[in-house]
């Protein structure tokens, strides 16, 4: 593939973009490109003013790998740039210009507005410092560069719209996964994991199916994945509907449901729905599964830790039951789980841990106030 259609791709967002870790400050400048499933493609990055594939290092027919370093990077960026001479950095700065220090007043109305973005959605301030946030905001400060100062509504869509993009961005998706996965599907080099779960808000049920196969670049064999499906399953989870929910899925993407390996947990209804196929046990589930029976017995054979666990439990309903504390605490209490018990115990255990490092910490006080009133 020639760099000219890697960079359409970046543009139309079917590869996406990384930050490059380099020591050189002109790394700042140029970003990793990724493939649909995630994996770097070799060789190359991106730059961010004009969107150019660099070549960076490059591997010969033998496997020999050659290491440009910076040399190419900072070629482009004088070529890109006329007006960037001088030293490293300097070409840096002059380089990457849209990397300005707003006035104060412009600063101030920037925070108000995610300020307003965080209340009015009701989201977490965490949300201003996701990728895909900035990389829509990064979109509408082009579009003004280009077209000026214009109203917002003039540019946006509407949900119907953007649904129906998604809903498309989805089978463009599939669509590159069955192309990649074309030569490893005629050799038999292709597997499944699959999976279901459901929502937090409506416990809405879903079956998500990921595909893993062998890919071959000349004399180099890499493992690649992509997520193929998250379909929605309002059905009962019963074998049958399950093993008919699978075989769709892997005809539509072109597969035979009785030859491809699948990976699955020990749930009774999914090993029944699987019986016919080629099904691998999960090593994670697994494990889990041996670290759970062992914390059990462990709990059996000695009495202390049954009440550890029983008091770290009560120790935690106290602490989210009584106003004021919670809030206080360096690191919020966790409380155990069904679904990974003995992930849940660790990380309950985690944080009393480092809330109890003094014994003038915001818990210890507490719990001496408890003892005191009881």
């Amino acid at each position: 593939m020639d760099h000219n259609e890697i960079s359409k791709k970046i543009k139309s967002g079917e590869y996406t973009l990384s930050k490059f870790d380099g020591k050189s400050q002109c790394w700042k400048l140029f970003s990793k490109i990724l493939d649909t499933d995630g994996s770097e493609i070799f060789g190359l990055v991106c730059c961010s003013k004009c969107m150019s594939c660099i070549v960076y290092k490059k591997r010969d027919p033998a496997g020999k790998v050659t290491d440009f370093g910076t040399k190419n990077l900072l070629g482009h960026m004088k070529h890109c740039n006329p007006a960037a001479t001088g030293n490293t950095s300097g070409t840096v700065k002059s380089y990457f210009q849209s990397c300005v220090k707003v006035d104060k007043r412009t600063a101030d109305s920037i925070k108000v507005a995610e300020s307003k973005l965080v209340s009015g959605c009701h989201l977490s301030f965490n949300i201003v410092d996701n990728a895909n946030l900035k990389s829509f905001a990064q979109t509408m400060i082009e579009v003004g560069a280009k077209y000026g100062n214009i109203a917002a509504d003039s540019v946006l869509y509407g949900r119907k719209t953007i649904r129906e993009k998604t809903l498309q961005m989805v089978v463009d998706v599939q669509a590159k996964i069955v192309s990649c996965m074309h030569k490893a599907a005629k050799d038999g080099a292709i597997s499944m994991v699959t999976d279901m779960w459901s929502d937090n808000v409506v416990q809405n049920s879903y079956l998500e199916v990921t595909f893993f196969w062998v890919s071959q670049d000349g004399d180099v064999w890499s493992l690649k994945r992509g997520m193929y499906a998250c379909k929605y399953f309002p059905d009962q989870k019963t074998a049958e509907n399950i093993a008919k929910a699978l075989d769709e899925v892997l005809t539509q993407a072109g597969l035979n449901p009785e030859t491809v390996a699948v990976t699955t947990d020990k749930g009774s209804n999914v090993v029944a729905a699987t019986a016919n196929k080629i099904r691998i046990d999960c090593s994670c589930h697994r494990l889990h599964t041996g670290i759970e029976l062992a914390w059990i017995s462990s709990k059996t054979a000695f009495s202390s830790l049954e009440e550890l666990d029983a008091n770290l439990r009560k120790l935690v309903q106290y602490v989210k039951k009584t106003t004021g504390i919670q809030s206080q605490l360096a690191i919020t209490l966790k409380q155990g789980g069904a679904t990974r018990p003995w992930r849940a115990l660790v990380n309950m255990m985690k944080s009393i841990i480092a809330n109890i490092d003094d014994d003038n910490s915001v818990l210890a006080n507490a719990l001496r106030k408890r003892r005191v009133a009881q």
